[in-house]
């Protein structure tokens, strides 16, 4: 009886309401509502907003992203709406609001990102957000016994049955207690959805992160992505085994003569089987891998994925001794095979070039020689810096192997630029056009096995992930210092549509950069390389500039490889520039 008097008020407080509602749509999709927007006294406008703003109303009503008080004098911003202040005269945006149970709103977060428990702090929702499919409420009740309409499915929610967006479906995010919207019967399999290194919830249907384990948070709906937690050393450790462990260990007992205790070993994580060896990278110089993945909550003792060689030892082409991308000594000496990263024979790569603030003694970024007179490298090295408002502050050093300027380098040449050239479309936010052309104050003079220039593509030319591939430069290295001498390290050219997979960069790739390095990680370049090259061999025997080292997470995170400015798209702007400034 109780119930269906709540449902009576609920529809009679609901219909008298409906037509400040409807007066007032939020625009589904204008605004990020879960977000918190920086607030000073309440307001997200002005740090100065007054108790109550007065507003006319234009003759078409509110804008679109306004919200009708109900006077029908006033219009204010629908995010100003249940925030527990006064903006309307009457308090109109205050009186209509829906009150969660429990939680704040409810954090939408990319993919990639570690999700924070929910906040406890109660919360107000505006009337007009009840039943429109997203759930606003931590605990669901805004979306309690809905119709769901177009774009929409029911599932089961922690009261009842509750209304979800279709957007929502199989994001790795549970949302319904059934488990509906992640689901194998939505998504598909395990093994086609869930990545290396993913945590399998222990019922089955999907699959989180890692840093999610033990993060205070139900990711998984059932309790498995919070067990097994480690403890202080002043606590028992009690292991909890999740409900879905197909070899769990059987239990011990020790008999004394004083007790009987029965101990529960620590359950070990099982693996699937490895998948077939994939085909060799290349023809010379391969690399094959096979993978396999974690089945159980328990973490899986041993890497999730193998690498060894294929096809036939470098050298892979004749290399000639003259002409742009030659290298003209013996590169493969001490190492054949380059896995990690390794120091370079000195002049192995001869365009190399250092970029270094005058009057210091190590560089900043790295730079590739593209002519006798020009260099090319990262907007971000430049822009960052400020060269490109004083040139003459930037120093240019050639035929370096050694890190600092004071070490001994028989062909080394320093030079300064006369002329900077950024990209005009070079955005410092989203990293787009991120090249820039430095001009020399005077030609550099080539020396056998220690500086040449580097060839330059085709226009548009694109380059196998076969492709035979290294980078170089004086990045920091694993134990977080500069190298003192040229390091290098074989890169694989990671396919566009691989370095753009939600659990990768998720579509932030535009189609002028390119990927470069091991989906599984531990290769990469890293702080100090930016604006060095990229450079493959062709069957010419000759290295092409691919991409100038431009950004990335991390330095050799798995699913993260480095992303470099894909050099042929700006031949012709090259060459345009290289003419203009002669």
């Amino acid at each position: 009886m109780a119930n269906c008097l709540d449902s009576v008020v609920f529809l009679v407080l609901l219909s008298a309401l409906m037509p400040a509602i409807l007066s007032s749509p939020r625009p589904f999709n204008s605004v990020d509502r879960t977000e918190d927007a920086p607030r000073v006294n309440g307001s997200m406008e002005s740090s100065h907003r007054p108790s109550s703003r007065p507003g006319v109303k234009s003759a078409g009503g509110c804008g679109y992203n306004e919200w009708a008080c109900a006077s029908g004098d006033e219009c204010i911003p629908w995010r100003w709406q249940c925030d527990t202040f006064n903006d309307c005269a009457d308090a109109s945006d205050e009186n209509m609001c829906f009150e969660c149970d429990t939680g704040s709103r409810k954090k939408r977060q990319s993919k990639n990102s570690q999700r924070r428990p929910p906040g406890t702090k109660k919360n107000l929702v505006p009337w007009n957000w009840i039943c429109d499919g997203i759930r606003d409420c931590v605990d669901g009740r805004d979306e309690l016994n809905c119709d769901c309409g177009q774009g929409l499915f029911s599932c089961l929610g922690a009261n009842g049955v509750i209304c979800v967006a279709n957007s929502w479906k199989c994001d790795h995010i549970l949302d319904c207690k059934d488990y509906k919207d992640e689901s194998i019967a939505e998504c598909g399999s395990i093994e086609s959805r869930c990545w290396e290194g993913a945590l399998v919830c222990a019922h089955g249907q999907f699959c989180v992160w890692q840093e999610w384990h033990c993060d205070g948070s139900n990711d998984c709906g059932d309790g498995s992505d919070e067990i097994n937690c480690a403890k202080s050393e002043n606590q028992n450790s009690n292991i909890v085994m999740a409900a879905w462990n197909p070899t769990s260990p059987a239990p011990t007992t020790t008999t004394t003569a004083a007790t009987t205790t029965t101990t529960t070993p620590v359950p070990v994580g099982v693996w699937g089987s490895w998948t077939d060896w994939s085909a060799c990278s290349e023809f010379c110089d391969g690399e094959k891998t096979r993978t396999r993945i974690c089945l159980t909550v328990q973490l899986c003792e041993g890497p999730t994925s193998e690498t060894t060689n294929c096809g036939d030892p470098p050298p892979c082409y004749t290399e000639p001794m003259t002409g742009c991308g030659a290298r003209q000594v013996n590169a493969y000496v001490g190492s054949h095979r380059i896995i990690g990263g390794s120091p370079a024979v000195t002049g192995a790569w001869p365009w190399l070039v250092q970029l270094k603030k005058e009057n210091t003694n190590t560089p900043y970024c790295g730079a590739v020689l593209i002519d006798n007179l020009w260099v090319a490298t990262a907007a971000h090295c430049i822009v960052g810096m400020g060269f490109h408002l004083y040139p003459d502050m930037l120093k240019l050093m050639v035929g370096k192997h050694y890190l600092t300027e004071n070490s001994y380098d028989p062909h080394e040449q320093a030079r300064k630029a006369s002329s900077i050239i950024i990209h005009s479309g070079y955005n410092q936010y989203t990293v787009n056009n991120d090249i820039a052309l430095v001009k020399m104050d005077q030609p550099v003079e080539y020396a056998e096995g220690g500086i040449n220039l580097i060839c330059l593509p085709e226009s548009g030319e694109e380059f196998s992930e076969h492709s035979i591939c290294y980078t170089a430069g004086w990045g920091l290295t694993e134990e977080k210092v500069q190298s003192h001498v040229v390091q290098e390290v074989k890169l694989p050219l990671v396919p566009h549509d691989t370095c753009n997979q939600p659990q990768s960069y998720n579509s932030y790739v535009t189609d002028k950069m390119l990927c470069a390095g091991k989906m599984a990680g531990g290769v990469d370049t890293c702080q100090g390389d930016s604006g060095g090259p990229l450079v493959c061999e062709k069957a010419d025997g000759r290295w092409y500039l691919v991409g100038i080292t431009s950004w990335g997470r991390g330095c050799g995170e798995a699913n993260y490889p480095g992303v470099y400015t894909k050099v042929s798209m700006y031949m012709d702007w090259i060459r345009q520039k290289m003419d203009q400034y002669k």
